[in-house]
C-alpha cells in the first residue's frame, strides 16, 4: 500500500526504541513521518486511516485482504495539501489499494476533475436557497481534453484566470493601440512582456500589433 499511496515510498515501519513511525524511501533514504511534507503526511495518513479502519470492521480477515472490504467513504476537499501531480493520482491510486469502496470527494481542484470518468462527476451549485446539480452533456471522455483553465471558467465559474494587474494593462495596450501611440504601446508591451509566461502565444500577438503601428507612429 505505502509504494502506491506514496510515491517512491518502499516501506513504512515503526520504531519501537525511537517510538516513532519512520517511512523508508528508494535509495535507503530514511524518514521520520512528522518530517514529512504537509502533502506527503496528508496522503499517508489518508490510505493509513481507511486502512485501519477497514481491518478494524473485517476482523476475521488479515490485512492484506482487509483491504477488499466493502464500504463507503466520505472525504472533505480530497485536494487539500497536495501537489497538482499528487491530485490528478489520488482518485485511481485510492480505487487501486480500496477497490470495493465508494468513495463520496468534494473537490475545488480542477487537476483531480480532469483526470477522472464523467460518471464520477457531480458537480453542484447554488441557486438562491437551493443546492442543486449541475447537468452535464454526456461525454465519452468527460474532461480529460480540457485545459485547468477550461475548467475553472467553464465549471468552476472562475470568471477570469488572470490577474486583475495584468488584465489592466493589457486594457491599457489595447486603448494605446487602438490611439496609434507607438510610444505608449511599446512600453506596456515591455510590461506585459515581462508578465506573460515564455511560452505564451500571446506574447507574439501583441507584438504584431504593436508592429501594426510603429510605421504610423509620428
Amino acid at each position: 500500500m505505502a509504494k502506491v499511496a506514496l510515491e517512491d515510498c518502499i516501506n513504512i515501519k515503526f520504531n519501537f526504541k525511537a517510538s516513532r513511525v519512520m517511512v523508508e524511501f528508494e535509495e535507503n533514504v530514511i524518514i521520520p513521518f512528522e518530517h514529512l511534507s504537509d502533502g506527503q503526511r496528508t496522503v499517508l495518513g489518508l490510505f493509513c486511516d481507511i486502512a485501519r479502519r477497514m481491518s478494524i470492521l473485517n476482523p476475521h480477515l488479515d490485512a492484506e485482504e482487509s483491504l477488499k472490504g466493502k464500504g463507503v467513504v466520505l472525504i472533505d476537499e480530497l485536494d487539500l495539501h497536495l501537489h497538482p501531480r499528487w491530485q490528478r493520482r489520488i482518485v485511481d491510486d485510492l480505487k487501486s489499494i480500496f477497490p470495493n469502496i465508494q468513495f463520496i470527494a468534494t473537490t475545488h481542484s480542477p487537476h483531480i476533475i480532469q483526470d477522472i470518468s464523467p460518471s464520477e462527476i457531480i458537480i453542484l451549485e447554488k441557486e438562491l436557497n437551493t443546492l442543486k446539480q449541475r447537468k452535464l452533456e454526456a461525454t465519452k471522455f468527460g474532461f480529460k481534453g480540457w485545459s485547468v483553465e477550461e475548467i475553472l471558467s467553464d465549471i468552476m465559474d472562475l470568471e477570469d484566470t488572470r490577474t486583475e494587474v495584468f488584465n489592466e494593462m493589457l486594457a491599457k495596450y489595447e486603448k494605446a493601440i487602438e490611439e496609434e501611440n507607438y510610444k505608449l504601446s511599446k512600453e506596456i508591451y515591455e510590461n506585459l512582456d515581462k508578465l506573460l509566461h515564455p511560452n505564451n502565444h500571446l506574447r507574439k500577438l501583441l507584438k504584431f500589433d504593436l508592429i501594426s503601428i510603429r510605421d504610423t507612429d509620428d
